[in-house]
């Protein structure tokens, strides 16, 4: 008899379930809330359009989102999956995220390509721009070329452009629309590690970064709940509280602000007759500008002993 998961929480759920020994089980309750965020910062359950949860990765026109059975994560994981935008053509703007103390921002440019200028490459005007995808296809990374036919791939963002290995083989050659304001492409032998606010690509090395630790005893690794994450190492912080403001400029012509709020997940955990609560942590916060919505996804993790026959069952309810 397996567990039953009863979701009087009112938003999408699902229950993972994995065995770490004969006898001993672990289980992951997985909530997600969509909310719809005004433009004076009004909250509204979205409950037409709620996002799921994922047992694998789900692909989108905005980015891939991860699979939702995280053990649990090192961090709380912040993504926006959108445009930038802007009221009349520019060349360049900034989108920017802000939860709390957090900032970081991301420089957005209009198509270039570089283009030789006496024995080196100049990048070419950006091309001017009311929306611009804030997706890994247009930040830093791609296939080099290196040779006729052959291609290597940048391991950070395989999906990218502006990958460079040859600098004679520059010429036309696209740069990111995306880039790291700390961190701007100058020449053609730059090589910057690529930045973006969706999910980072299955396979990235950027996700594999600091996601093992060597153990002195033993010389053996162990994997750490870091593997999990999977925003950019920039864009986690390590706890996302309630009454937080959370904004987002450059990529709504109206403003994109609102105040986190109390929302607690718990777990109430019956084996047979006996009764456990759990209470769940907030570790991903998304935000998508274009359709003016936030996911925050709640996770509670407990492990449980396993007894032939006996009745188990998870209720998923809220704490305010």
């Amino acid at each position: 008899m397996g567990m039953t998961l009863i979701n009087d929480s009112g938003v999408q759920a699902h229950l993972f379930r994995m065995q770490l020994e004969e006898e001993k089980m672990l289980g992951i309750a997985v909530a997600k809330t969509t909310i719809k965020v005004a433009p004076d910062g009004r909250l509204d359950y979205d409950m037409d359009e709620a996002i799921e949860v994922f047992d694998k990765p789900e692909d989108s026109p905005l980015g891939t989102f991860p699979p939702d059975s995280a053990i649990r994560k090192d961090k709380v994981d912040l993504f926006v999956m959108g445009h930038a935008r802007s009221p009349q053509p520019v060349q360049a703007c900034q989108v920017t995220l802000a939860v709390g103390d957090f900032h970081r921002s991301v420089q957005v440019f209009g198509r270039r390509a570089w283009v030789p200028t006496g024995r080196s490459y100049r990048a070419s005007a950006p091309v001017p721009f009311t929306e611009m995808p804030l997706t890994w296809e247009y930040a830093y990374g791609g296939l080099a070329s290196v040779r006729e036919g052959e291609e290597v791939p940048n391991m950070d963002n395989q999906l990218g452009r502006g990958y460079i290995l040859d600098p004679s083989r520059a010429e036309g050659v696209e740069l990111p629309c995306l880039e790291d304001p700390d961190c701007l492409i100058q020449r053609v032998e730059d090589q910057p590690r690529p930045i973006c606010f969706a999910p980072l690509a299955m396979g990235s090395w950027l996700q594999a970064e600091n996601t093992y630790r060597e153990r002195p005893d033993t010389l053996e690794t162990e994997p750490l709940p870091s593997m999990f994450n999977f925003a950019h190492p920039k864009h986690r912080i390590d706890a996302l509280h309630p009454g937080a403001l959370i904004s987002l400029t450059g990529a709504t012509l109206e403003p994109f602000r609102f105040v986190m709020p109390n929302l607690n997940i718990m777990a109430e955990v019956t084996l047979e007759n006996r009764r456990y609560e759990f209470n769940g942590v907030i570790d991903g916060l998304y935000l998508f500008p274009d359709t003016r919505r936030a996911l925050i996804v709640h996770r509670v993790s407990f492990t449980y002993s396993y007894i032939r026959e006996e009745i188990r069952r998870t209720r998923l309810v809220f704490r305010h």
